[in-house]
């Protein structure tokens, strides 16, 4: 029989000769793709009892369905199933991304193919298969995921590259070519033998697409730089193909599973009550093991540069998706600031966040510490360790989207924005606020004022993007009412100032202790269209956050630091 995926891929073909656009959701159309990969890498059985079932509008609407907030369609799913996930906590279609939702994707398949039911066995594969997909997927590599739904959106100057979804190397004869290379000797294989074993390798699987897939990030976005050469571009491809590759063979190897758990007799396949304790206990460990060299988006930054008394720059490995401790975006701007170190040769040093509580250097050895915090959902261990360091004369600073008790004096006078003008950047997923960041702008003061002037400046970008979650929000503003606090940027709207937005605050005997500056200051071509960037794989500050930046860090380390 002619395998679904060669009938689907006749009319893709007819397409290879077409300019491929990549989309901005998931992996974008690259989720037909990948579900037509599996379907095809499937024993002749499995792809017997799926005929008929996989028409080009179902394949269509099915893989793109969990990408959604509505509920779960009950004609569609059934109204039981719906019953159950929703009893189970998974209220909404969105929600079969995490690994609960995943769990419930391969028990639905199950039993859909125990009851020899081929229509709900394709949804719930489809489902399944969106949710490792997106795991795996390029654009939510924190350097492409930053390149995809900003730096296009700004019309950053980029080189040709090779593609940012898996559509756009599945539509090509030489992409084509190069996936069936890859999958040429592949035969499916069990995940586990029994049930709970392999929901659990079900939830796992996100952790694990997401380190092969970060660990190619940095290999895909060369293919952009304008010194991008050919043998670049094919590597480039290569990288794209082995993570299409990956989730073909792990949805694969799911769905097979399901299908010989199914046809044993006496297997009661349901959710055990201690499952998430048992997923959680292996998530934290494969995290906490997991090198911090797998974010490809650190290349050549993790040495350090060399000196005495180096600024530290605190990261964190990559986890799923949009989960992290700090701002998603973070890795990117400290990236960034690295090599703007590199290039200032400005002694730092990298500290990984899951060493803070047995390796967090002092304030002697480590006088300046720099934090992107985001959100600063961090385990308290390492909060401890922080608050040790700031407390023995650590100056940290905080690139903030959030406050924290480890900023002292600093943190008593942040203030939460609830009014019209903050926080300039909305929380609210996609393009929102435009009468605020549209009108506002900053005026630099003190150290900032000396070194940018006193002419405002307004967002050149909108902080806003159509999509994404690298955003730079930042929910604080600074009360200067206080005389320890020296502001550094005032927002003003219409032209009257409205409030302070980056300060640092000093000890009783005047000497700068920690710094506040809000993420939207910071993060590259926001505030600035010009910066020295060639390749995104190497991204540097703009031409304006470098100088805040710079500014701000040179308030803190002051002389004899």
């Amino acid at each position: 029989m002619t395998s679904l995926f060669h009938l689907a891929r006749r009319s893709l073909l007819a397409l290879a000769m077409l300019a491929i656009t990549s989309q901005v959701s998931a992996w974008g159309p690259g989720h037909e793709d990948h579900l037509k990969l599996v379907l095809d890498a499937l024993p002749q059985e499995m792809q017997t009892f799926f005929e008929g079932q996989a028409t080009e509008e179902r394949l269509h609407a099915w893989s793109h369905y969990p990408d959604s907030f509505d509920d779960f369609d009950g004609e569609l799913v059934g109204e039981t199933a719906r019953q159950r996930l929703h009893d189970a906590g998974i209220p909404h279609r969105y929600a079969l991304h995490h690994a609960e939702g995943r769990a419930y994707s391969f028990m639905l398949m199950l039993e859909a193919f125990r009851e020899k039911d081929s229509e709900h066995a394709l949804f719930w594969l489809a489902c399944l298969a969106h949710a490792i997909g997106d795991e795996g997927a390029c654009n939510h590599d924190p350097l492409i995921h930053y390149m995809t739904y900003a730096f296009r959106q700004y019309k950053v100057p980029l080189g040709e590259g090779i593609g940012l979804d898996l559509a756009d190397l599945a539509h090509t004869e030489k992409g084509t070519a190069l996936l069936g290379s890859l999958l040429s000797d592949y035969q499916p294989t069990l995940i586990a033998n029994t049930p709970d074993e392999a929901l659990l390798m079900v939830m796992m699987a996100g952790v694990e697409a997401n380190s092969f897939m970060t660990q190619r990030g940095y290999r895909i976005a060369a293919s952009y730089g304008f010194n991008s050469t050919e043998a670049m571009k094919n590597d480039a491809l290569l990288a794209l193909a082995e993570l299409g590759a990956y989730g073909t063979k792990v949805v694969a190897d799911m769905a097979c599973t399901a299908w010989h758990l199914a046809a044993q007799k006496g297997i009661d396949v349901v959710l055990p009550p201690d499952i998430q304790e048992r997923f959680k206990e292996k998530r934290d460990a494969y995290i906490r093991a997991r090198p911090l060299a797998n974010d490809s988006i650190y290349t050549g930054l993790l040495e350090g540069k060399a000196g005495e008394r180096p600024v530290g720059v605190l990261l964190e490995p990559s986890q799923t998706m949009n989960k992290g401790y700090f701002s998603f975006g973070g890795k990117l701007i400290l990236a960034a600031i690295m090599r703007e170190f590199h290039a200032a040769k400005i002694p730092y040093r990298a500290l990984d966040v899951r060493r803070l509580a047995t390796d967090m250097p002092g304030a002697a050895e480590l006088p300046v510490l720099v934090i992107c915090a985001g959100r600063f959902e961090v385990p308290a261990a390492y909060r401890e360790a922080l608050q040790r360091y700031a407390d023995e004369g650590g100056r940290i600073l905080w690139i903030g989207g959030t406050s924290s008790p480890i900023l002292g004096h600093l943190a008593k006078q942040l203030r939460l924005g609830r009014s019209t003008y903050m926080p300039p950047v909305s929380e609210v997923y996609g393009t929102t606020h435009e009468d605020v960041y549209e009108n506002v702008s900053f005026v630099f003061q003190n150290s900032l004022g000396n070194v940018l002037g006193s002419r405002p400046c307004k967002f050149v970008n909108p902080p806003h993007t159509e999509a994404g979650w690298q955003r730079p929000r930042s929910n604080y503003y600074v009360d200067t009412t206080d005389e320890r606090i020296v502001p550094l940027a005032t927002a003003y709207m219409d032209d009257e100032a409205v409030m302070c937005v980056a300060a640092y605050a000093v000890d009783n005997d005047g000497q700068p202790t920690h710094c506040f500056l809000p993420e939207y200051l910071v993060a590259p071509y926001v505030l600035s269209k010009e910066g020295p960037m060639t390749t995104p794989a190497q991204p540097r500050l703009d031409d304006v956050s470098r100088q805040i930046f710079m500014g701000a860090l040179n308030v803190l380390r002051v002389p004899g630091s």
